[in-house]
């Protein structure tokens, strides 16, 4: 019993430190729009947004119509149908009809050995002529300001490769248990003024739906066609980035920009487990690791409640069982502290907090899968392409 009060006690401490520290992270993030309005150039670069889509007919019209929305002067929009069997190149086509800004480009077969994504974006990007492109995902839409707000703050930082943490909109039941507790866990994992850091140059983060390249940057590193078969390129681009010293920069863009994805469970888990496992760097240790400090931290504080309780009313003493009991219900506490920060500063929604044990589960099952994913032993199917297996990519 003293063993596991010394084990809940820690990570108690550790929990109180939490929401502290998420506030120093928080600030050390520059935030879009940011308090003083940074002035484009007159006259303004060409800026492009390029776009890759597959089977995209429900979100596609909206993510392209708020680009077109912007208030920016001077970008044009590069949409690249990744092989679409629904109706999303069509919808393209209609909004291009009457808009000259707009560029509907047909994509060739991805190759073999080619993730379908990169493939893409490599087509997109060879199709566009701005000085700084923006790759953007299908299922995000841009509030007005966007484009320039992001524009001046690459141009004036210089930075390489400038992303932004998207404010979330999540629906589906199963979205809303899990995918705010593996934002959490990222954002624990990957401090994101650290990211901004050119003192920590392994620490890098690039949120895939929203990657602002300087196109020199990009084509210095090799951009995507420098790691064709890579599920978890926006990471890898991040680390070159700042590995090459072109500079990095992680905003708070959830002021300007909005991620939507109404997702299955099943397409939780594919997703999910087609690049955790990439994204720890394929290291097995890191999973074991990973495994038992998601238990510790997630699942052992709810476990204490009930089990301090019953122990005090079985044990012939009361107070190591009520002791424990104290100690779970304010780790809960200081669990609850940090997720509304995080919602504060992100929208990451709090209110599925009660069903934490529930999507730690769940983040345990999607770390070993992920690891068999990798390891060749299982496949994923994403957007009609299968990934892992021997014969997998």
């Amino acid at each position: 019993m003293s063993a596991l009060v010394i084990v809940a006690t820690l990570v108690m401490l550790l929990w109180m430190l939490g929401p502290p520290i998420e506030v120093d992270h928080h600030r050390g993030i520059p935030r879009l729009p940011p308090p003083r309005p940074l002035p484009l150039p007159s006259p303004a670069p060409l800026f492009s947004v390029i776009i890759p889509a597959r089977n995209e007919e429900r979100r596609i019209a909206s993510c392209v119509t708020s680009v077109l929305a912007q208030d920016h002067p001077n970008f044009e929009v590069v949409v690249v149908d990744d092989r679409s069997s629904d109706a999303t190149a069509s919808i393209v086509a209609g909004l291009a009809a009457n808009e000259p800004r707009l560029k509907l480009v047909n994509g060739a077969e991805c190759p073999p050995g080619w993730a379908g994504k990169n493939h893409a974006l490599v087509q997109g990007v060879a199709a566009s002529a701005g000085s700084h492109i923006l790759l953007l995902d299908a299922d995000v839409t841009l509030r007005r300001g966007c484009l320039r707000e992001a524009h001046a703050l690459a141009l004036a930082s210089g930075a390489g490769l400038t992303t932004a943490l998207l404010g979330t909109s999540f629906t589906g039941f199963w979205e809303r248990l899990l995918q705010p507790l593996m934002y959490e866990m990222m954002l624990f994992l990957i401090p994101p003024d650290q990211v901004n850091d050119p003192a920590f140059p392994d620490v890098a983060m690039a949120p895939g739906p929203f990657l602002l390249f300087r196109r020199d940057a990009y084509e210095a590193i090799g951009g995507h066609g420098s790691m064709k078969g890579e599920i978890v390129e926006d990471l890898m681009l991040a680390r070159k980035v700042k590995s090459a010293g072109l500079g990095l920069v992680l905003a708070d863009g959830t002021r300007i920009a909005e991620l939507a994805r109404e997702v299955s469970l099943a397409r939780l888990w594919e997703g999910w487990s087609r690049v955790t496992f990439k994204g720890l760097d394929q290291k097995l240790a890191v999973v074991v690791g990973g495994t038992l400090g998601v238990s510790l931290m997630m699942l052992l504080p709810w476990a204490l409640v009930p089990f301090g309780l019953w122990h005090a009313w079985h044990a012939p003493s009361a107070f190591p069982g009520m002791l424990l009991a104290m100690i779970g219900a304010t780790t809960m506490a200081a669990q609850a502290g940090c997720r509304w920060l995080l919602d504060l500063y992100y929208g990451i929604d709090r209110k599925s907090f009660w069903l934490t044990p529930l999507a730690a589960g769940f983040a345990i099952a999607v770390l070993w899968n992920s690891a068999l994913v990798s390891r060749g032993n299982r496949t994923v199917v994403w957007k009609g392409r299968t990934y892992g297996g021997a014969g997998g990519g």
